[in-house]
């Protein structure tokens, strides 16, 4: 067993929910979950983790992928991708540490960016574009059925 993986009395093996993170296997297992989803809304997923270990580096885990996984009742999973928003360590007890981490789509991570630009000649995607290639995990495209007016200027002022 490496130091960083759980004991055999908890483990992510034959369980109902599984993460998979930045950090080595096994490191985390998940004790319990909540979820908010909307028509027209960012999901948030904030999930509460068991580990035999204390000592993570959770700043390096902000911006990092997330999957969460789910097994339901006709035995298919579902399954949820996303980005680390927030970790924090919640406290210790009895060999076991656990940790609140939050995800969020890619596009909660252009909250914590503030931005002062000026784009001169171009349309509402060139900007758009602009402002994801900054993000590598951008994963985007958009679908127009006739031509956008072209902006002289457009101002983007300390925001998020």
């Amino acid at each position: 067993m490496t130091p960083l993986s759980l004991p055999p009395f908890i483990s992510q093996h034959a369980r109902l929910i599984d993460i998979a993170t930045a950090l080595p296997d096994a490191a985390l297992v998940v004790e319990r979950f909540s979820a908010r989803e909307a028509v027209s809304e960012t999901f948030r997923f904030t999930i509460d983790c068991l580990s035999t270990h204390a000592y993570f580096a959770l700043d390096a885990l902000i911006g990092e992928e997330l999957t969460l996984r789910l097994q339901l009742a006709d035995g298919s999973r579902r399954v949820w991708h996303g980005y680390v928003t927030q970790a924090t360590q919640l406290g210790s007890d009895g060999g076991l540490t656990r940790y609140r981490i939050v995800a969020e789509p890619w596009l909660a991570l252009l909250d914590v960016r503030q931005n002062c630009c000026l784009f001169q000649d171009v349309d509402v995607l060139d900007t758009v574009g602009t402002v994801f290639a900054a993000y590598p995990q951008a994963d985007w495209h958009a679908d127009v059925t006739q031509s956008l007016r072209q902006h002289s200027r457009l101002t983007q002022y300390r925001e998020t």
